[in-house]
């Protein structure tokens, strides 16, 4: 019996020498070694960021305006103005909710525009298209 065990044991040794290991180094049929969980650590309070300013839709620079004079020819829907210059050519102004509008000084509306009446159109140009930033009939006062 004492044979069988010596027999048995060399046989183990030499089945564990041949089997090939892991990646971990261990041998295949080996229990895994018991894996330590870290320390809790409490959850840290993130310190509020400010928030990103306010996307503006109109460029803030007013040096970038340029002021046109003409006649009102028509109001088209409630984006856009069709202007006739004193050179006789149309241009068509688009207006949006920040467009401000004054008749002789006074707050107007794009519905106060009528055809025929003279104005003064401030825009700027943004994707190639004029966009009033003030429209303004009647007495002008400067800016």
């Amino acid at each position: 019996m004492k044979r069988e065990l010596i027999y048995t044991l060399a046989l183990l040794g030499v089945l564990a020498w041949i089997l090939p290991a892991d990646a971990q180094g261990r041998r295949r049929g080996a229990p895994a070694p018991a894996i330590e969980s870290p320390p809790a650590v409490a959850p840290q309070a993130v310190p509020a960021q400010p928030a990103p300013p306010a996307v503006t839709t109109q460029p803030a620079p007013a040096a970038q305006d340029t002021t046109i004079q003409g006649q009102v020819v028509r109001v088209i829907g409630q984006n856009q103005v069709v202007v006739r210059t004193p050179d006789g050519k149309e241009m068509v102004v688009n207006v949006n909710p920040q467009t401000t509008y004054s008749l002789n000084d006074r707050p107007a509306q794009l519905t106060d525009l009528q055809p025929g009446s003279n104005i003064g159109v401030s825009y700027y140009t943004q994707d190639q298209r004029p966009i009033a930033r003030r429209i303004f009939a009647g007495r002008i006062r400067n800016r």
